[in-house]
């Protein structure tokens, strides 16, 4: 019986092999489990960034539209008087209802939007500072008064949010055309 009760005793626990295949088997389990979390964690600021941008160009876009469509005297480079500019520029002037001249530009190094409503003297941003505006150009067509067109304007803008990783970077590019209400007379 001596003999029965030491090979019983030699049968209980584990192995050394045994233990390290469940903690290889464990290790394994926790890595895949770690990845999804780090997945879903990354698609979230994804959707974030992607909802930053879309709710900041909108604001932008519908801002200015606004204005442009009841305005007139439109021209690229901040001028006072009516030219097309079919070769785009990332600045825009016009006249508002009201008669202030306002002016839209592309700030590259803050990398935003921004109005100035009173001919240029000073500048304020419309978007975000966590929305980077990649580039932005105004295209008038119609606007000169020989041109008996409806005057129009596009804009082109490439956006951007989420910087840190490449992963979490939500971009939009987005065209939108602008019709004045009224023809110039």
């Amino acid at each position: 019986m001596n003999h029965e009760s030491r090979i019983t005793n030699q049968k209980k626990g584990f192995t050394l092999i045994e233990m390290i295949v469940s903690l290889g088997v464990f290790s394994t389990a926790v890595l895949i489990i770690l990845g999804s979390i780090l997945s879903i964690s990354d698609a979230q600021k994804k959707m974030v960034n992607l909802q930053i941008v879309e709710d900041n160009l909108r604001f932008a876009v519908d801002t200015m539209s606004r204005e442009i469509r009841t305005g007139s005297v439109y021209n690229c480079e901040g001028g006072s008087s009516a030219s097309d500019c079919p070769a785009g520029s990332p600045i825009f002037a016009f006249d508002s209802i009201g008669g202030a001249r306002i002016i839209y530009r592309w700030n590259s190094v803050n990398k935003s939007i921004e109005e100035s409503e009173d001919n240029g003297s000073t500048f304020y941003p419309i978007t975000g500072s966590d929305l980077k505006i990649e580039k932005l150009t105004f295209y008038v067509f119609g606007a000169e008064y020989l041109d008996l067109n409806q005057p129009r304007v596009t804009m082109v803008i490439k956006a951007f949010a989420g910087e840190e990783k490449i992963k979490t970077r939500s971009e939009f590019n987005i065209q939108t055309t602008v019709a004045q209400r009224e023809l110039d007379s």
